[in-house]
């Protein structure tokens, strides 16, 4: 019984929920737009702020392993 419910769920959860990749795309994407939006940045000072932005974070993130 647990059997063919978790099997049903697996098959339904690989179908139809997409790659968390899209996820992250679609919320970078989102947020990237808010940001343009709603301060005087243009696109290029916002590209790079995300991207120097990544490499400040990476040191700490990496010491928390």
């Amino acid at each position: 019984m647990i059997g063919r419910i978790s099997r049903f769920l697996t098959g339904f959860v690989s179908r139809y929920l997409p790659d968390p990749l899209i996820f992250a795309m679609l919320l970078t994407m989102l947020t990237f737009g808010i940001a343009l939006a709603l301060t005087p940045h243009t696109p290029i000072e916002m590209v790079n702020m995300w991207g120097n932005g990544f490499w400040n974070l990476l040191p700490s993130v990496c010491r928390w392993r």
